[in-house]
């Protein structure tokens, strides 16, 4: 074995798992609500970070940007979205599930292998955080927005199912008018 260490020798699974611990993603995932300020700057590159992923994954580039005559550029993407750290910490299950991610994200790595240290801190630590993000986003804060807005859809479905004139109340209407009280 010639040459430093750094190059010659492997990190361990214990010492990813801690080098993941501190990663940016996990760190500002931990900041309580009285670090408001640092959490304010960690939304916003986390903001960033997700229309980076965006425009990689379906190849938007400078050429794709349009102009609208105010001079204003449209970036296709989701602007509407809002992700932050407290959003996925609201998540009930949110640790349970970021702890599986990591598991499973350095599973996938270590398979692999890690490389020398050097070679790690390189080539494996910026995708592996990455694909961490990603899958917390995908499965930590995709769930609790779906599961906010499929609460406001099916209360604004009941709504007008079941207002005078609906479907809802004409069929429960024929039923009350016919005594049959057996749901269809």
């Amino acid at each position: 074995m010639d040459g430093p260490s750094y190059e010659t020798q492997s990190p361990s699974r214990d010492e990813v798992i801690r080098r993941v611990d501190i990663s940016w993603f996990i760190t500002n995932l931990r900041l309580t609500s009285n670090e408001y300020h640092s959490k304010y700057g960690a939304n916003k590159l986390l903001r960033q970070k997700y229309v980076e992923f965006y425009n990689k994954k379906h190849k938007i580039t400078l050429k794709n940007f349009s102009f609208n005559p105010d001079g204003k550029s449209i970036i296709p993407n989701p602007k509407h979205v809002t992700i932050t750290f407290e959003t996925i910490n609201s998540h009930p299950d949110a640790k349970s599930i970021l702890s599986k991610i990591i598991d499973e994200e350095i599973t996938k790595v270590e398979k692999v292998g890690f490389g020398s240290y050097r070679g790690f801190q390189t080539f494996v630590m910026r995708p592996l955080e990455e694909s961490i993000m990603k899958r917390a986003i995908q499965e930590i804060w995709c769930v609790v927005i779906i599961k906010k807005n499929m609460n406001k859809l099916t209360k604004k479905w009941i709504e007008n199912r079941f207002a005078p004139g609906g479907k809802g109340y004409l069929e429960a209407k024929e039923r009350f008018e016919n005594n049959d009280y057996t749901i269809s």
